[in-house]
């Protein structure tokens, strides 16, 4: 199932996954072209949009790091701190909501 995906800034189409961009905006999450993500940067909304984006290698660095931090808190966390691993679901949640609902669609 193909779905067409578009930049949040020209409202253009985006073709492949090299120029797609993910940024959580607030408390959502939207793609960009890998332009407009740069110059939205540089504009107004770069105090709400966060300087790293879900997807690439950093994104999945700090997934995996997240996964780890989260396991060990579970394993090796003593009374109620071990409830606090429940924190770390967030980041990974954000993660697989970026790649099911955008980056799975490209080519």
């Amino acid at each position: 199932m193909k779905k067409t995906i578009y930049c949040e800034e020209c409202s253009g189409v985006i073709h492949n996954k090299e120029d797609l961009v993910v940024a959580q905006f607030r408390m959502d999450v939207i793609p960009f072209h890998e332009d407009c993500y740069a110059r939205e940067l540089k504009g107004p909304k770069a105090i709400y949009i966060r300087n790293k984006p879900i997807n690439g290698v950093s994104g999945n660095f700090s997934t995996f790091m997240f996964f780890l931090l989260g396991l060990g808190i579970l394993i090796f966390g003593v009374g109620d701190i071990k409830y606090f691993s429940i924190v770390t679901i967030i980041p990974i949640g954000i993660r697989l909501y970026s790649y099911i609902m955008f980056e799975r669609h490209l080519d």
